[in-house]
């Protein structure tokens, strides 16, 4: 009996050994289970301020990307002693400056306006570099104070100078005097950037993007094919509600939605069995996407740099020939009629009855409006970089070209061609136009003639009148009387450094010019910034800083765009 007493008590210890082996076998299980949660809780918090980091940190830049487009940012200078690299440099610099100046700069802002609470960003500046200016925008989440940060997560954007990001596969600077569209299943398209297809055509005003849409759909209502969606801004909804004067896109009916309207760049069903607008990917533009292509005076000081660049360090000079070949070289290329040999550049003045100076010396010559014509090619054409023709141009054949094609008159096409053009076109045929004011204060272009036998060039008013300078420095119609005559005015006495004659000025202005593409086959024209890239590549020093300069507003503000993007992970204390 005392024996099996003793087995039971052993069974008995085993039994509550094993319990408390249990137990604790159960509490470490527990715990274990305890920080694990504790561990994934913890890692889930911080994956979540990490998140919130970077949204607040992307809130930050597309913030920053909003008010620097609606900011007029404007740089010192040039001065007489710029370099392209310097003025760059005053260009980003001003950027700079105003970004310094701005709140997010000095404190972090806060995300009122959304669902995040306790993160806000910070914007910081780095000096420019290589051309652009960073922009280091971060996104903190922070516990109790912006002092207590949590997580820490940075965007990096590279900003730099527009240089014609937003130009056109067609770009037509004055008024349109005709306009004949592709007949074929060819297309004009913008550079499609996100899902979005910039503007195909841009032109001067809506009234001019309206001539074109007319001509593309024939003799139909313009609201049953064409939805004109203005900017942002614009106080009007539709082609109907719109004035001649507003900003904004003619669309192909098919790629528009909604009530304003709205451009989704959706081209999969819109096709030229229903609407011949579709060959238009992106639509015309009643604004044109440069400041230098409204502004005659910088566009001609951009255009003599180009046409008359010699080669330097670069080796870029521009080639000057009137003999039209198959094929160009990669460069820059001028046609011209002019001497190759003294390399000198003028436009001509405005004249619209193209009286031609056949009787003048070679210095009045130049002065004429009436252009020279060009054929190129004999069907068809190569060659990539930059094209500048002197005069109006007939392409034998759809130009297979990559890069940019300046052309000074009139743009035609003759001939179907094989290949797609890739680049930019752009018909800016400028003169000189000479003015006069009227008591009312507005303006009238004077006539220019000239007189073989006298070898005086003068003007007439738009009624014929010859226009001269009385005694008390004005202008005026009437001659005087034999005994005290009165001057006929010349142009070089309005251009002269006295001050010229009361009332009479010259100024540069964009003729109308014609473009027909009927005749181009079924090749394409396309929008391509890579290939304008290229082209800028022929320019030297000179040529590009009068692009440059061309770039800024009435006012001297610069347009600034996004180059780069990167998102970083950095630590809490910043760096």
């Amino acid at each position: 009996m005392e024996k099996n007493n003793g087995n039971e008590s052993k069974q008995q210890g085993v039994a509550l050994v094993v319990t408390l082996v249990l137990l604790t076998v159960s509490l470490l299980l527990g715990v274990s289970s305890f920080q694990n949660s504790r561990n994934e809780e913890a890692m889930a918090g911080n994956h979540r301020s990490s998140s919130l980091a970077m949204m607040a940190a992307e809130y930050g830049a597309s913030d920053f990307w909003h008010q620097v487009k609606g900011a007029s940012v404007v740089p010192s200078g040039p001065d007489a002693d710029d370099t392209v690299d310097s003025y760059t440099g005053k260009i980003l610099t001003a950027l700079k400056d105003w970004a310094d100046s701005q709140p997010f700069s000095t404190n972090c802002v806060e995300m009122d306006d959304t669902k995040i609470s306790n993160a806000c960003y910070r914007v910081s500046v780095d000096p420019p570099s290589g051309g652009v200016i960073s922009i280091l925008v971060d996104g903190i989440v922070y516990s109790g104070s912006e002092d207590d940060v949590i997580a820490r997560r940075r965007v990096s954007m590279g900003w730099g100078a527009l240089l014609g990001e937003s130009l056109s596969a067609f770009n037509l600077t004055g008024n349109v005097s005709s306009y004949d569209g592709i007949n074929s299943q060819a297309e004009v398209s913008g550079e499609e950037v996100d899902g979005y297809v910039n503007p195909a055509i841009s032109v001067n005003s809506k009234g001019e993007a309206e001539k074109i849409v007319q001509d593309i759909i024939g003799n139909k209502d313009i609201n049953d094919f064409a939805v004109f969606v203005p900017e942002p801004g614009q106080d009007c909804t539709s082609h109907d509600s719109c004035g001649s004067g507003a900003l904004g896109v003619y669309h192909a009916k098919d790629v528009v939605t909604g009530d304003p309207p709205e451009y989704e760049g959706n081209y999969n069903n819109c096709t030229t069995a229903n609407n011949d607008l579709c060959n238009y990917k992106g639509g015309i533009s009643s604004e044109l996407g440069t400041p230098i292509l409204s502004q005659p005076e910088r566009f001609h000081e951009f255009v003599y740099e180009l046409v008359t660049q010699d080669g330097g360090a670069s080796n870029n000079e521009t080639e000057w020939t009137n003999n039209i070949v198959q094929d160009f070289d990669a460069g820059v290329h001028f046609v011209t009629n002019k001497d190759a040999v003294a390399r000198t550049y003028e436009d001509p003045v405005y004249d619209p009855d193209n009286l031609r100076l056949e009787d003048a010396d070679l210095a009045l010559q130049d002065q004429r409006l009436s252009r020279d014509l060009f054929e190129v090619g004999q069907g068809s054409f190569s060659g990539s970089g930059v094209l500048v023709v002197d005069g109006d141009v007939q392409f034998k054949g759809n130009p297979e070209f990559d890069g940019l094609i300046i052309v000074l008159g009139d743009y035609v096409i003759d001939g179907s061609g094989t290949e797609e053009f890739t680049g930019s076109i752009i018909s800016a045929p400028y003169s000189q136009h000479y003015k006069m004011q009227l008591a009312d204060g507005s303006f009238e272009t004077l006539n220019p003639e000239y007189d073989a036998t006298t070898g005086v060039e003068y003007f007439l008013t738009s009624g014929g009148e010859e226009v001269y300078e009385n005694s008390n420095g004005t202008w005026t119609t009437d001659p005087g009387d034999a005994g005290s005559p009165n001057t006929l005015v010349t142009p070089e006495m309005i251009k002269g450094e006295g001050g010229g004659v009361d009332g009479l000025s010259v100024n540069r202005g964009f003729d109308a010019a014609s473009v027909d593409v009927s005749g181009g086959g079924n090749q394409d024209y396309n929008y391509s910034y890579d290939s304008l890239l290229a082209a800028f590549e022929y320019f030297n020093g000179e040529t590009l800083l009068a692009w440059l300069v061309g770039q800024a507003n009435p006012d001297g503000s610069y347009e600034y765009g996004l180059s780069t993007w990167q998102e970083k992970i950095v630590s809490t204390s910043g760096g």
